[in-house]
């Protein structure tokens, strides 16, 4: 039942294949995987709110990091705001979070919001980290530090906790800004506005789930199996994943760390 690090983190919105070529365009990012079909797993009907019975995946991998961002194609995305806020920057985490504001956006400049998505920072560089109001910090605390293995790094002008998941993989270490302060909220779904969740890796998914249950998670899904389909249509592989709510309702995906790797 380990953690090994944070995979990626997800988008939802209606444009994203125009999003994902506008940050390759001239930037340090290179567009990954394009326009990949996937169906709607029944596993996930719980979160998916809408018609479609099937979506755009486009991945995207930064340079200078590694890290991987997803942003999913939805024809219909709720007008609900997504629970997270995701800041691209190339500055230290810690000088990031003093500037992020008690509504979880980064200072005044117009350049958070990129796109159709809000809470982007600098185009041109890799996520820095993410930001989640909350309405209980300890509760939070409980559930991304005791459960996941967020460490705390710093108290923020007294207004909330950054912490810092570490990894023996550079592109899977992460940081996260708690903010404390925020309303009560529905529960997330995957078709929210924006970014909606954050997939960590893992040795065993519905192991770690369980044991997330006993810090805070709620409504741990069954395990969904989805073939990765390669060139030819041939299925080289299945990603094994499940999905389990945080305190606040906020979207969490355990992946299987073996999903990643190619069989030889």
């Amino acid at each position: 039942m380990t953690i090994l690090g944070v995979s990626h983190v997800v988008a939802t919105t209606p444009y994203a294949a125009s999003l994902a070529t506008s940050l390759c365009d001239g930037r340090a990012w290179s567009q990954g995987l394009t326009a990949l079909s996937m169906p709607i797993d029944p596993g996930k009907e719980g979160y998916l709110t809408f018609e479609q019975d099937d979506h755009d995946l486009h991945v995207l991998h930064h340079e200078s990091s590694s890290r991987c961002v997803e942003f999913v194609n939805y024809t219909r995305v709720s007008p609900r705001p997504a629970h997270y806020r995701m800041i691209f920057s190339r500055e230290d985490p810690g000088v990031l979070a003093a500037g992020v504001r008690e509504d979880g956006l980064l200072g005044d400049d117009p350049s958070c919001q990129f796109g159709d998505v809000p809470w982007v920072g600098s185009s041109d560089a890799p996520p820095a980290l993410f930001v989640l109001r909350v309405t209980a910090i300890e509760q939070a605390l409980r559930f991304w530090g005791e459960g996941i293995g967020f460490r705390r790094v710093a108290d923020v002008e007294n207004r909330g906790q950054l912490l810092r998941l570490g990894s023996l993989v550079q592109a899977w270490r992460h940081h996260l800004l708690l903010i404390p302060g925020g309303k009560a909220r529905p529960a997330g779904m995957l078709d929210d506005h924006g970014w909606n969740c954050v997939s960590l890796l893992v040795d065993d998914p519905i192991a770690v789930g369980r044991r997330l249950i006993d810090f805070g998670g709620s409504s741990l899904t069954p395990e969904i199996r989805l073939p990765v389909m390669e060139e030819g249509g041939i299925a080289s592989r299945e990603l094994r994943v499940t999905f389990i709510r945080g305190p606040e309702g906020e979207i969490v995906e355990l992946l299987a760390a073996t999903s990643l790797i190619n069989p030889t």
